[in-house]
């Protein structure tokens, strides 16, 4: 399909491109001419059986061509092919858009100029297109702006730290710092049966804590935030772990993220703790533009809902430790991945 096809389409009225989804395209990862294929199926979104005779036509391309779109483009996961019972019940072929409308509905959200909830969102989508949303369009909005997203892979997601007391996670998640949380449960595991409480950890032998936690790197300083953390909560806190941020972060090796996890896991106060899996994922799914993590933070906020922060939050992590990791991430089996719009 040639540009001087594409203009005649265009001209005789054929395909109205709406103005929101034309100023994305070059986030779309797709050529003009897939771009133009698919705002045909687009202006058909009533009446999109799978008919390759029909679509020949209409755009004066022949057959081949069309299946070659039709490939292309699911390839790339913005349609499928589905089959399904008409009222007589007969099988036939349709095209479904909807993973189309999902990537769009992102880029939406993630759109600076409107607000960040459902009402800013279809009322500017209105405004673009200059006529009411159709039921399927306000579906993929509403479905991604209360997403469950990542529920499908990891329904209920849980700390993956051990811990018996409060101030167990608040240590562990210190240590946690630059390393695993398999490496940090495994020297936690001796270093908490060999100091039983604050007040072991506080009089205990600093050589002994770093022979300790050697195995997860950067125990010297480590090794001085644990029976510094300990002493402050004895002598300041009463033996309670503080329940801001404020206070949190005053605490040796306590930064914004290791605050939110403990608010988090023992208060559960809402919060949104960005780590680097948070960071990668959030950028890679195309729901942040940025790898500050403070920023990272507030746009989270706002795309979810208070009452899901703690939940969504330990997705995002889980996600990224086990299905999208930073090397080899295992895209062919991700469920997200006709989402994801920014991969590294």
């Amino acid at each position: 399909m040639n540009k001087s096809k594409f203009n005649k389409v265009i001209q005789d009225g054929n395909i109205v491109i709406p103005l929101y989804i034309l100023k994305y395209f070059k986030k779309l990862n797709i050529t003009m001419d897939e771009f133009i294929f698919l705002m045909y199926l687009y202006n058909k979104q009533d009446n999109l059986d799978f008919n390759p005779e029909k679509i020949s036509l209409d755009l004066n391309i022949d057959i081949m061509e069309v299946m070659g779109y039709i490939s292309t483009l699911t390839d790339k996961g913005y349609l499928n092919l589905q089959v399904k019972k008409t009222d007589n019940n007969l099988l036939e072929e349709v095209i479904d858009l909807s993973s189309f409308y999902e990537k769009i509905s992102i880029l939406l959200i993630n759109n600076e100029e409107i607000e960040t909830n459902n009402k800013g969102i279809l009322s500017f989508v209105e405004k673009e297109l200059a006529r009411p949303i159709s039921s399927l369009e306000i579906q993929m909005i509403e479905g991604w702006k209360n997403n469950n997203i990542s529920d499908e892979l990891i329904e209920k997601p849980i700390c993956e730290l051990n811990y018996n007391k409060d101030y167990e996670l608040l240590i562990a998640v210190m240590l946690s710092a630059n390393t695993t949380d398999k490496g940090v449960n495994k020297v936690t595991n001796i270093l908490f049966k060999k100091y039983q409480s604050l007040e072991d950890l506080k009089n205990s032998n600093i050589e002994d804590i770093k022979t300790i936690i050697k195995p997860i790197g950067s125990y010297n300083k480590k090794s001085e935030y644990i029976k510094e953390i300990a002493t402050i909560l004895i002598d300041d806190y009463n033996e309670k772990i503080p329940d801001t941020i404020e206070e949190l972060i005053k605490l040796p090796g306590i930064g914004r993220k290791c605050a939110s996890v403990i608010l988090s896991e023992i208060y559960d106060i809402p919060a949104f703790a960005v780590d680097t899996h948070v960071i990668r994922i959030s950028n890679r799914l195309g729901l942040v533009k940025t790898k500050d993590p403070v920023k990272i933070e507030k746009e989270l906020k706002k795309l979810f809902e208070e009452n899901t922060w703690n939940k969504k939050h330990k997705q995002l992590v889980l996600f990224g430790r086990y299905y999208c990791k930073a090397k080899n991430p295992n895209c062919q089996n991700c469920k997200l991945q006709k989402i994801c719009l920014k991969k590294d």
